[in-house]
């Protein structure tokens, strides 16, 4: 999408349902155009005024497993596919209206969102939209796992994963400039993964009750249990992106840099933001053509 410097939003109502991935209940999103300057804001309808709180770093709840969101009691899980659609469509601006916990799981990939959102298209407002440009380097490692992003004119990303499940191994992709279009053909589609050995401990956390085999890539040693396949030989590792580009998204603002990480994951990711927001030397606040 080409950059004009004003702030987005969508064109007109989105709505989607389906299965919650981790609970396992019927779940509803509604995107709605948001007030100019409001940011992304989650609300949960049922929740009154306590269930609106705004898709930042500062309302993440919980990363185990997916990156959580909420105040207090109240929380949306799940949140990085549908975060990860809205930033590389270009969308500053919305109301994000969640029943029943999570946003639809559908296949387990952001295609879905994707497509939904931009079926409605969407529409510039008389707002500034600004970025995030790095103007040094910021790293985070904890033992093998490492994020590391340098000042870039693009967000771009090279990530490496390693698991020692043989179907899987070790994977590394790498994208010099991800934009709308690249995130839609390469990266959007690539599923939600999970192993056949862990299922048991998850469900007893409460955790992949809606998982199945329609929404889930699931690993058994050097098997892939899935009738269909791989989308890509890859598509573990694009999913790893996905998930960075979705918790990247509670930075607020399009980030401008390039990102190398080593088997990374949201609790990764989101302590890299943290040391970015200890670092307001190490970045600026642009218009975006500037």
């Amino acid at each position: 999408m080409e950059e004009s410097g004003l702030r987005r939003t969508i064109a007109k109502v989105a709505g989607l349902k389906g299965r919650g991935l981790h609970s396992g209940r019927a779940v509803s999103l509604c995107v709605r155009p948001g007030p100019i300057g409001s940011g992304i804001v989650f609300r949960i309808p049922e929740a009154g005024v306590e269930g609106e709180f705004p898709a930042r770093l500062s309302s993440v709840v919980d990363d185990r497993n997916a990156t959580s969101l909420g105040p207090g009691a109240y929380r949306v899980s799940t949140v990085e596919h549908l975060l990860a659609c809205t930033s590389m469509l270009g969308l500053d601006d919305l109301i994000l209206e969640v029943e029943g916990g999570e946003p639809p799981a559908v296949d387990g990939s952001a295609a879905p969102l994707f497509d939904c959102l931009a079926a409605v298209g969407s529409c510039d407002t008389a707002g500034e939209r600004h970025v995030v440009r790095l103007v040094e380097e910021v790293t985070v490692r904890q033992g093998e796992v490492e994020v590391h992003a340098v000042p870039a004119p693009v967000f771009g990303v090279d990530y490496t994963i390693d698991f020692d499940a043989e179907a899987i191994g070790r994977q590394t992709i790498s994208f010099p400039r991800i934009d709308g279009p690249v995130f839609q053909r390469e990266i959007a589609p690539a599923r939600t993964f999970g192993f056949l050995r862990d299922l048991d401990k998850l469900r007893a956390a409460g955790l992949a009750g809606g998982a199945s085999l329609d929404n889930v890539v699931v690993v058994d040693g050097v098997e892939i249990l899935n009738e269909s396949g791989l989308r890509w030989p890859d598509e573990f590792v694009r999913h790893k992106v996905l998930d960075l580009v979705g918790d990247l998204a509670l930075l607020g603002a399009p980030v401008r840099a390039h990102f190398r990480v080593v088997r990374g994951g949201h609790a990764a990711h989101h302590a890299w933001m943290r040391a970015l927001r200890d670092r307001p030397d190490a970045w600026i606040l642009a218009n975006e053509r500037s």
